[in-house]
């Protein structure tokens, strides 16, 4: 298990394992946070303590929750302290975290060029603040607890930084080869800890804020919690405005909705100010031994609208759908090129590829067929399965296997014009003429 993935899991123990705390205080640390972010979820931390017994019982239980739960007792073990009872207790009583992004057509670069510089400017607008009990004895636990899962002791100044190493050379003695790092900063002051992905974040959650820039003066989170509890003890928020003005301002997204009906579809809603008038809002507060919850957002959410609730969930499948109809178009279109090269093949030599030995990986094929009938042979879909070939020399068939990776039937014995059972199943081309179709590219 990468020292990654086993951050990522203590993160997630982390947040479902924190003490709790008595007294009927509302919420106040959310106040540190800055306006108009995308998301909030801030809690006190015996709203949290509900989630122990279930995190355990996850770790439990899960294949991989086993294994984070081995690495927490290891470097339980080998730190000497326990994460509860020394690390977690000096955290409270509330902590918020906080996500925005940069405008998408910037996340959208960054996930394409899959470079770190790109997404410390993705992640640049989030992270998290928590209120400290113990900050000696936190800062100390966590320089140790950071040190250890990135291999490298942190770069300790007026904010920290721990280098975590996301990739580097196969050979770890080559000293000449570059690695490349996620780096995470944090620093404890005035009871109050601030951890992100850029090291001015964190200055300023701990800093005094300038009148008009904290989360409570954004207009959209005024008029929202203007209508719930003022002194939760949770609370959670999304500010649908400003999603909605990010959509509306991509021109990446302009360019698929002008080309895909169906995505345009499924971005409608965020393109209209009805639907995005307000953002949605939740609170919770302990009211005679239980919890009552509120929630504020859209005139849509309530009343005989909240139908479009339903609608904005089957909207997500149609979307991913949508998608998949489009790697199958792609699928067919490497298909037939493979089918062109086979018939070409066979105008030279009176057979086609083959025989071979059922179906096989068509890069077996490109021998005969690469780089005179083809340049260069596509081995796999759009869903990344090998494609499959099977001829006998005087006929063949090229297959994917759709959007599951199994082959829906034996499609040997098929000699008709079909469609496949799911909506976007199997294709099928037998010497030279589609034999197969999904459901989705049928219309």
């Amino acid at each position: 298990m990468s020292r990654f993935r086993v951050f990522l899991g203590l993160a997630v123990l982390l947040a479902a394992s924190a003490p709790a705390v008595t007294g009927e205080e509302g919420l106040s640390v959310h106040r540190s946070l800055p306006k108009d972010p995308l998301l909030v979820m801030a809690l006190s931390t015996d709203e949290l303590a509900g989630k122990i017994e279930a995190a355990s019982a996850w770790l439990a239980s899960a294949e991989d929750g086993r294994d984070v739960a081995n690495v927490i007792e290891g470097l339980e073990r080998q730190l000497g302290i326990s994460l509860d009872a020394d690390l977690l207790s000096r955290l409270g009583p509330g902590a918020a975290l906080s996500v925005d992004l940069p405008p998408l057509d910037v996340v959208v670069a960054a996930i394409r060029i899959q470079s770190m510089e790109g997404w410390a400017t993705v992640l640049a607008g989030s992270g998290l603040v928590a209120e400290v009990r113990d900050e000696e004895h936190l800062s100390r636990d966590l320089h140790r607890i950071f040190e250890v899962l990135s291999g490298s002791p942190p770069e300790n100044a007026a904010v920290t930084t721990v280098r975590f190493p996301i990739s580097g050379p196969a050979d770890p003695t080559d000293a000449t080869a570059s690695r490349v790092f996620l780096e995470v900063h944090y620093a404890i002051r005035d009871g109050r800890l601030a951890l992100g992905f850029d090291p001015e974040w964190v200055v300023s959650r701990l800093e005094e804020r300038p009148p008009g820039e904290s989360l409570t003066d954004g207009k959209d989170f005024s008029k929202v919690f203007a209508q719930l509890d003022r002194q939760p003890r949770s609370l959670t928020y999304i500010n649908l405005p400003k999603l909605g003005r990010l959509v509306e301002d991509s021109e990446i997204v302009a360019a698929v909705i002008e080309s895909s009906p169906d995505v345009r579809r499924f971005l409608g809603p965020f393109l209209d100010s009805d639907v995005m008038s307000v953002g949605l809002g939740s609170t919770s507060i302990a009211v005679n031994g239980g919890v009552r919850t509120t929630h504020f957002g859209p005139h849509w959410m309530s009343g005989t609208a909240s139908s479009s609730s339903l609608l904005a969930a089957m909207a997500i499948p149609s979307l991913l759908v949508a998608v998949d109809r489009g790697k199958a178009r792609e699928t067919l279109e490497d298909i037939q090129s493979i089918a062109s090269a086979c018939e070409e093949f066979s105008g030279d030599t009176r057979s086609y590829p083959g025989p071979t030995d059922g179906w096989v990986p068509v890069g077996k094929m490109s021998a005969f067929l690469e780089p005179i009938y083809i340049g260069e042979m596509p081995r796999t879909d759009a869903w990344d399965n090998p494609i499959l070939y099977w001829s006998d020399g005087v006929s063949y068939r090229i297959l994917s296997t759709g959007v599951d990776g199994r082959m829906d039937r034996d499609w040997m014995d098929v000699t008709e014009p079909t469609l496949s059972s799911d909506e976007v199943g199997d294709i099928l081309v037998t010497d030279g003429r589609i034999l197969v179709l999904p459901r989705e590219l049928s219309e």
